[in-house]
This record gives structure tokens, C-alpha cells and sequence, in this order.
């Protein structure tokens, strides 16, 4: 049991057995300076992160080139200050865990990311989305086979934000994901660049929110990204308060400051998205200016996860 903020001393290794319980009370946290955590359970006895009292304690923070790995584990009842699990500088790696009705995002700074086969569900986010991923220099980041959804986030703010401050390349990987957005989230997938993106987009469930897919940059002169961005399901977005749009259901299914390849890709209508110069005709959701949407798809792709 932790009553207090707790450090892990720098150098160590900290190995958390399957089926340990780790009860956190009001306020507390653990911290990880040049160290590393292997939560590591079993689908039987997951290691569990949770609350000691019935108010929130505060995260799992890690700073310095630090390792944290959560494995079949469940954290629950966090994130007091904002943030449930911050990684800075460091590595975070996250496979077949639970976090869940947490107050508090996720953030990472600086970090390589892999999130794998996890839900990010049912947590109270008021101060931002459910994971913000930063980066001043190039990095990779993955994140495959998740679920993200119910999440109460602030207003405007987006379920899964990966922002590139530098001249740097930022390798993505995100594949079979399905993530569910409220009416008040600004996307289910939010892109803020800098610099260059790479890497795969595909497989995904875009679905619910003000917004599927929104990329924004502050050098419009950028060259086009080396994205592959296909095979998605871009479908049932709130349409905005415009009477064409609330009539036929149509939503915001994709917008990008820069030309952005989105060919192959289900945007919830066989007769394809809605653009009111290029397909007046589409009833699926709509698309901006600078998406390359020909051809679509003509039903949803069977490698697409469901509900």
C-alpha cells in the first residue's frame, strides 16, 4: 500500500508480480527517475493499480530515460492532478491492460510509445483527451489493437493526440484500433505537425465525435506526408448545426491543412464521402478540401474492429 508520493530510487528495477494489488491512497503516486517498472501480469491475475479510498490518487510518473511496462494490468482510480500516467524522455509500453474510470489522460513527452491489444475506457477527463503523445524530436510511435471510447473529456479536446514540434520524423503505427468519441471530442484522431509524419494508419474505427481524422500544421509548405492512410471505417460523426448536413447525417469525416492521401478508405456510404463540389451525391461523411478520397471503398474493410 502507498500512502504517499514514493520515488523509485534511480538504477533500480522494480518487477511487480501477477496477481500483486497495488493500493494507492488519496494523493499518492509513484515516480520513476532513471529506473525501470515490469508490472507484469497474467490473464488470470493481472497486476492492479487502485485506489486505497474513494477519492483518486495521483499517477504513475516517469522521468530520464526511464522504462515503465505495464503487461495484463488494470489501473483504475487515478489521475487526482490531470494526467494517471506521464512518461518524459523515456519509454512506455503498454500490452493487454485495462485503464479505466481514471480522472486523469495519458501524456508522454519525448517517449517511444508502444500500446498494444489495451482499452482506454470509461475515465473522467477534464483537463484534456485520453492520450497526448509530444514529441521535439523524432521517435516512433505505436499504437495497435485498442479500444478508446466513453472517455469524458473536456471540450474540444480529441481521444488520440500525437503532436511533432520538430524537424524530425515521427513514425507512426497505428492499425485496428477502435475509437468511439462522444459529441463534444474534437477528434478521434487528432495529427499537430511540425515536422514529417510516417508510417501506417490503417485498419481503424473512426466513428462517433465531431471529427474522424484532423490534421493541422503550422507549415502548410510542408511536402506531403509518406503516410499510408487506408482501409479505415470513417463513419457516424455529429453533423454540424448546417441544415444539409443534420438532414442526411452527414459528419466530418476527414480535414488536413496539407494534401493528404486517404484513398481506400469506408466513410460510411457506398456512394462515398460527402464534398459539396466533387461528390454532391456522397451521403457518407465529408470530406475537406485537401483529402485525395478516389477512389473509396464500397463497404466497410473486413479488417476493421467492431464494438
Amino acid at each position: 500500500m502507498l500512502e504517499n508520493a514514493t520515488q523509485i530510487a534511480p538504477g533500480s528495477v522494480l518487477i511487480i508480480d501477477p496477481g500483486v494489488e497495488v493500493r494507492l491512497g488519496w494523493g499518492a503516486s509513484l515516480t520513476v527517475d532513471h529506473a525501470q517498472i515490469y508490472a507484469i501480469g497474467t490473464p488470470g491475475q493481472p497486476v492492479r493499480f487502485v485506489g486505497h479510498t474513494d477519492k483518486r490518487w495521483q499517477g504513475i510518473f516517469s522521468r530520464n530515460n526511464s522504462l515503465v511496462v505495464f503487461e495484463h494490468a488494470e489501473i483504475r482510480d487515478g489521475g487526482a492532478g490531470g494526467a494517471v500516467i506521464v512518461s518524459e524522455g523515456g519509454e512506455l509500453v503498454v500490452r493487454n491492460s485495462r485503464i479505466i474510470e481514471n480522472g486523469g489522460t495519458i501524456l508522454t513527452t519525448d517517449s517511444t510509445v508502444e500500446v498494444r491489444d489495451s482499452e482506454i475506457w470509461g475515465n473522467d477527463l477534464p483537463y484534456g483527451g485520453a492520450f497526448n503523445a509530444t514529441y521535439t524530436s523524432g521517435n516512433l510511435f505505436t499504437f495497435t489493437g485498442n479500444r478508446v471510447g466513453k472517455n469524458r473529456l473536456s471540450d474540444g479536446a480529441s481521444s488520440l493526440t500525437i503532436e511533432n514540434h520538430s524537424e524530425d520524423t515521427v513514425v507512426l503505427d497505428i492499425q485496428s484500433n477502435h475509437l468511439d468519441g462522444y459529441e463534444k471530442e474534437g477528434a478521434n484522431l487528432l495529427i499537430s505537425a511540425s515536422g514529417a509524419m510516417e508510417g501506417t494508419i490503417a485498419c481503424n474505427s473512426l466513428i462517433g465525435a465531431d471529427t474522424g481524422l484532423r490534421l493541422r500544421t503550422e507549415t502548410p509548405q510542408l511536402p506531403h506526408f509518406n503516410l499510408s492512410i487506408a482501409n479505415n471505417r470513417i463513419d457516424n460523426h455529429v453533423p454540424p448545426v448546417v441544415p444539409y448536413y443534420v438532414k442526411y447525417g452527414i459528419g466530418r469525416g476527414a480535414t488536413s491543412e496539407i494534401l493528404l492521401d486517404m484513398r481506400q478508405n469506408w466513410w460510411g456510404e457506398r456512394s462515398g464521402p460527402y464534398h459539396p463540389d466533387e461528390n454532391p451525391e456522397g451521403r457518407g461523411d465529408s470530406v475537406g478540401n485537401n483529402i485525395l478520397y478516389r477512389p473509396w471503398l464500397t463497404e466497410p474493410p473486413p479488417c476493421v474492429p467492431w464494438p
